[in-house]
Parts: C-alpha cells; sequence; structure tokens
C-alpha cells in the first residue's frame, strides 16, 4: 500500500497506530474499487484485528445514520425557525399592546385636558356671573344709600347672588371629594318616617309658593335603615329641587316608595319622584348625568349643572342606582 492509493489517512498514520497499538482506519483505492479498512488490536500476542470493506457497504451501513441525522437536523432547523417566528410575533403583540395602551393614555389625557378646560370656563362663567351681580348690586345700594326701598332690592339680589356661589362652590367641592374617592359615609339609623316628614318641611312651602300640589308618601311603615343622612338627603333633596324647579304653576309632584322587599334584615326599595313639568328631551336625557349639562331650551335652567351629576356619584357610592323617564 503506498501513500498515492489511499484517499484518507496516510502510511505514516497506518504505520504509528501499529506501532502504539491504536485503532483506525484507511481508506484506498483497489483496482478502481473505494476500499475501507479498518484495525484495531488485540490482546492475544499483540494481534490486529483487520477488517476490509468496500466503500458502497460503508455508504449501505451509513446511511440510515445519515437519514436520522438529516431527520434530527431539519427537526432542529424547523423548531428554530418556529421559536424565531413566535419571539417576532410575541415582540410585534406586546409593542402593538404597548401602542395601544399608549394612545389609550394620550386620549384619555387629552379628554382629561379637554374636560378641564371645559371645566375651568363654565366655574368661570359661572362666578363672573353672580359676582357682577353683587359688585353692581353693591355700587347701587352705595348711590342709592338713603333710598330704603332700593337698598332692600340691592341686598336681596345680593343674598341671592351669594347663595348661588355658596351653592356652586359646595357643588364643586363635592364634585372633587367624589372624584378623588375622598367621600367617606357614615351610616347611621334613619327612620324613614322621620326622612319623609324633613322633606314636607323642606319642600311643602315651596311648593305653595307656586301653587304645585305636594304628595308627599314614602312610608306606610316607619321602616328604620342604617344610611349615610346627609348623603341620602342630599341625593332626594336635589331631585326634588329640580321637580319645584321645572314643574310650572299649578303643576303636581308625587314622592312615592314602591317595590318595598324586607329581605333577611335588608330594606330595599324604589324612591320615586314624579311631577308633569316641563319633561327633557331625549338628546339631553343621554347626557343629563354629565357635568355642567344642562337643558338648553328652558328657561328655568339656571344652575351650575352639577347636581344630577352629583345625584349619579352619590346614589352609586351608597349603593344605589337611578334611573330616568320623560314624556
Amino acid at each position: 500500500m503506498d501513500n498515492s492509493k489511499i484517499t484518507e489517512g496516510s502510511v505514516e498514520d497506518f504505520t504509528n497506530d501499529f506501532i502504539t497499538r491504536n485503532k483506525g482506519f484507511v481508506s484506498y483505492k483497489n483496482k478502481g474499487s473505494s476500499m475501507v479498512m479498518y484495525y484495531t488490536p488485540i490482546s492475544i500476542n499483540n494481534w490486529y484485528l483487520l477488517k476490509v470493506v468496500t466503500g458502497a457497504k460503508v455508504d449501505e451501513m451509513s446511511e440510515p445514520f445519515r437519514a436520522t441525522v438529516m431527520k434530527f437536523t431539519f427537526f432542529i432547523f424547523t423548531l428554530l425557525i418556529i421559536s424565531v417566528i413566535s419571539a417576532f410575533y410575541i415582540i410585534i403583540t406586546y409593542t402593538n399592546e404597548k401602542n395601544n395602551q399608549l394612545k389609550e393614555l394620550v386620549i384619555k389625557a387629552n379628554s382629561a385636558n379637554k374636560a378641564k378646560t371645559q371645566f375651568l370656563s363654565k366655574i368661570s362663567h359661572d362666578i363672573r356671573t353672580p359676582m357682577n351681580g353683587i359688585i353692581g348690586m353693591t355700587n347701587i345700594a352705595i348711590e342709592v344709600i338713603n333710598s330704603q326701598d332700593t337698598v332692600k332690592n340691592c341686598l336681596e339680589k345680593i343674598d341671592l347672588s351669594s347663595k348661588f356661589l355658596l351653592g356652586l362652590m359646595n357643588d364643586v367641592l363635592d364634585m372633587s371629594k367624589i372624584e378623588n374617592e375622598s367621600v367617606k359615609l357614615h351610616p347611621e339609623p334613619y327612620r324613614l318616617l322621620e326622612f319623609q316628614n324633613y322633606m314636607d318641611t323642606l319642600f311643602r312651602p315651596m311648593c305653595e309658593k307656586k301653587n304645585i300640589f305636594l304628595d308627599m308618601r314614602v312610608v306606610e311603615t316607619d321602616y328604620v335603615v342604617m344610611v349615610d343622612k346627609l348623603r341620602f338627603n342630599q341625593i332626594i333633596i336635589n331631585i326634588l329641587s329640580n321637580a319645584v324647579k321645572y314643574t310650572n304653576y299649578g303643576g303636581k309632584i308625587d314622592t312615592f316608595c314602591e317595590n318595598v322587599i324586607n329581605e333577611k334584615g335588608k330594606l330595599k326599595f324604589d324612591i320615586i319622584v314624579k311631577d308633569n313639568g316641563i319633561g327633557m328631551s331625549q338628546e339631553f336625557i343621554q347626557h343629563m348625568f354629565e357635568m355642567f349639562t344642562q337643558e338648553k331650551e328652558s328657561a328655568a335652567s339656571n344652575g351650575t349643572g352639577l347636581g344630577l351629576a352629583i345625584v349619579k356619584q352619590l346614589t352609586e357610592l351608597i349603593g344605589g342606582k337611578i334611573d330616568e323617564k320623560s314624556e
């Protein structure tokens, strides 16, 4: 065997392996055919075991192994591609979610800024109007200080404007507390008959001034409930005030209770305030519980536009709900 016929390995490597008793193989050409000779030392008399096979036989024997390697390689490559695609999908999805969240935050921030601008504009107008009235009436009273009737008339208008400003400030403070979730409820026993008498005392004189018939029949049985008196009264007072304001002379207001359920010590009921006043448009009803929303067509719309927004928030705060209907 010479190196010219060897295709893999060398005579020197073969010789060194024999001397050092290492195993190995040599590929060579024999009469144009590829041959492979494997050799390995055995312990008997320093002999070597030799095996010579053709290259075709080697290829035939190694084909299953190569097929297995190819399949494994293809599987690993496919798994890698899927992993890369999945990683890109996750990154893109996460990025899109973050972008959508940022867009929502931007929209909310813009809406909040717009709401603040509208709030300041509306409040500035609502404050400026009665303040101008107070200043104007004060100047008139000073100029005609000796005219008792004129001064009295000015003082009455100043009193009305001052009460409007006080009501406006109270409404703004209430809305601020509600939005900041700083309203603390203080439940205490409240007899519904006491509540009915209190509302009757407040609103019957107001109704008599406008010749409005007030039917106040909240309860037939004197139930006692645990509720925040201040907030509960505030809700009903606001609703009844609107009923009196928007009911014409000679009208009627009914306040009654229905659907009373006494279940395991918990009292559930609906308080209905019904009047035959000027009513509300369907367009207004859709936005009536939003801040600064008023029925523009109504000449009686001289409030702050915060009352119903406060009513809805307080009603939900004490665990109730409010519905409306207008014809």
